[in-house]
């Protein structure tokens, strides 16, 4: 028995909307005064802090370690001072 193919040949392509963004420039949007970084990233574990409450940190800078076989490193989007470390639930 065949499957019936559900989609063309390379994957959806659905319509592209440009109308909305055609005449529009990219513009650099400033940054939040506070940013939520989750060093769980995925389905895997958790990623084990690097930094503790009140250090500094630069943009790049690895905040996280991985520790599963599951895991990715994290790293800090901007320059800044970590100003608390908690669990939250995020979905």
């Amino acid at each position: 028995m065949h499957a019936v193919p559900t989609f063309r040949k390379g994957g959806v392509h659905p319509p592209d909307q440009k109308v909305f963004s055609r005449e529009q420039g990219i513009v650099r949007l400033p940054l939040p005064s506070e940013l939520v970084v989750a060093l769980s990233q995925h389905m895997g574990a958790p990623a084990k802090p690097l930094k503790a409450k009140g250090d500094t940190v630069e943009r790049g800078e690895k905040i996280g370690e991985s520790v599963g076989f599951i895991s990715a490193d994290v790293h800090s989007p901007v320059n800044g001072t970590i100003r608390e470390i908690r669990t939250v639930m995020l979905a």
